[in-house]
């Protein structure tokens, strides 16, 4: 059960947070700060939805599987691997409708 609300809390609540800060960052880093407001007004809802997909898909049983059953000592290096994939997905959908300059 602490598995499972651990990957719920991650995924449900702090996706809101991840995606926020992933377009805030990539945004002031491409130098497209200035757009940002009507980025987050069309595709942060969106993008949401998409992370929330990707973590029912694979990342979220995943790192349920890694909190349950796999060992301390090997759990860190699961669950990072893990989240290289969920920056690969949130990157994706972040950049999907920007246009780079």
């Amino acid at each position: 059960m602490n598995a499972f609300l651990h990957v719920a809390i991650d995924q449900c609540i702090m996706g809101f947070v991840y995606v926020a800060i992933m377009m805030i960052v990539t945004g002031v880093v491409e130098g497209q700060w200035r757009e940002l407001q009507e980025e987050f007004h069309d595709d942060y809802i969106d993008n949401v939805r998409a992370l929330w997909i990707a973590a029912l898909i694979g990342i979220g049983p995943m790192q349920l599987i890694a909190f349950r059953y796999l060992p301390l000592k090997w759990r860190c290096m699961a669950v990072n691997v893990l989240d290289v994939f969920e920056v690969m997905v949130m990157s994706t959908i972040t950049h999907r409708n920007r246009e780079l300059n």
